[in-house]
């Protein structure tokens, strides 16, 4: 009977980490829809098992609003990322966490609410330059250029956009 139990929890895990890398995979060929049925599926694997998989949890919550956001649910993409940054701070997951705060931050640019879209770059930007995530700095001085554009602060959108400028001095039409 233990060995049946250890074999139901393993093949769980392999089986929620399958749904998971699917999800990453369709998602990076920007088949949002379809990798967010796999990201569903792997939550709901998690939610079956016992024990603490709050850290898995909160990287798919995140892959989950994230794919809302891009399938235009700007609500509930972004209530599942506000529960996917309460998980990551409770695990201390500085990298979903950055991920998350990036990803408030774009989706309340699409909201049209810059001042939150703002705040919650400037804190992922944060955490990314802190924690030395290059590909979230990246992304950060992006979106909050566009924010400052937006709101017409044009001498914060050019810092932004020339500090993504030196981050890619082999492209120089950034």
């Amino acid at each position: 009977r233990a060995i049946k139990t250890i074999g139901r929890r393993l093949i769980d895990e392999l089986l929620a980490m399958s749904e998971m890398l699917a999800g990453n995979i369709l998602l990076a060929q920007s088949y949002d829809e379809q990798a967010l049925e796999h990201y569903t599926r792997a939550i709901e694997i998690r939610d079956r098992q016992t024990g603490d998989n709050r850290y898995s949890r909160a990287i798919l919550l995140e892959n989950v609003g994230y794919c809302r956001l891009l399938g235009g649910d700007l609500d509930e993409g972004i209530a599942t990322l506000l529960e996917a940054l309460d998980l990551a701070d409770a695990v201390e997951d500085r990298r979903c966490r950055a991920e998350c705060l990036q990803d408030l931050s774009y989706g309340h640019l699409l909201e049209d609410d810059l001042g939150r879209a703002e705040s919650y770059g400037e804190r992922a930007l944060a955490v990314a330059t802190a924690e030395r995530y290059d590909d979230i700095e990246e992304n950060c001085h992006y979106l909050l250029g566009e924010i400052c554009g937006r709101r017409g602060d044009l001498e914060a959108r050019d810092a932004h956009f020339a500090r993504l400028q030196d981050l890619h001095p082999e492209l120089p039409f950034l």
